[in-house]
């Protein structure tokens, strides 16, 4: 079986989106994997195409955006090789508490799979999705993103599709909320700003 891992995150590195692939190739192991970027022209030839990116204002990043319009056209020609088309799975790192704020982005994803003639394999979004990227999926407060994962590598490696699996953090929303406060005043900080420049207007 081979898979193509896409990183739609613009972080070059240490982001959500990078270890959300890691955490899943962990749970493909014995697959061929291939890693493809921005700068890629079209998608190789695969059984299943997997893609994590984070949400933006409930769609899709705009580099993201322009890249998947880049592969629509040339995908026909090198995903369609094969007897049957690869599967399209994906999970999107949302920043809110409610994974329900992903559901446009679905769509989109959902709208260019079609016209890249993808097979329908199956959605993941992760509510609660900002916290460190550091983070170990599975332990604390991130226990629901690995029974979701682990439930999407099962399809992938049966080549199922599924319905949209929607999960979030195992925290309250008031210990979510003082947490990304503090996250947001530590970086203000460290860019030279005060706590009253965060709320500031144009």
């Amino acid at each position: 079986m081979k898979i193509v891992y896409l990183n739609g995150s613009p972080k070059e590195k240490a982001s959500m989106s990078a270890n959300i692939l890691s955490a899943m190739e962990r749970r493909l192991t014995g697959a061929e994997s291939i890693r493809i970027d921005g700068s890629e022209a079209r998608i190789p030839f695969c059984d299943a195409l997997v893609m994590a990116f984070p949400l933006y204002v409930d769609g899709i990043p705009s580099h993201l955006l322009r890249l998947l319009e880049a592969l629509e056209h040339a995908s026909h020609r090198s995903v369609n090789q094969a007897a049957r088309p690869a599967k399209l799975y994906f999970i999107i790192n949302c920043g809110f508490m409610e994974p329900e704020n992903a559901e446009i982005a679905i769509d989109m994803i959902g709208l260019w799979r079609q016209k890249s003639g993808l097979s329908p394999g199956q959605a993941v979004v992760f509510g609660g999705g900002s916290m460190r990227p550091s983070l170990k999926i599975g332990l604390g407060p991130s226990r629901n993103y690995k029974r979701a994962l682990d439930a999407l590598a099962e399809n992938i490696k049966n080549r199922s599709a599924g319905a949209p699996i929607l999960t979030s953090v195992n925290v309250s929303r008031f210990l979510y909320i003082k947490a990304a406060h503090r996250g947001f005043r530590a970086a203000a900080g460290k860019r030279g700003l005060k706590i009253d420049d965060l709320y500031g207007r144009l």
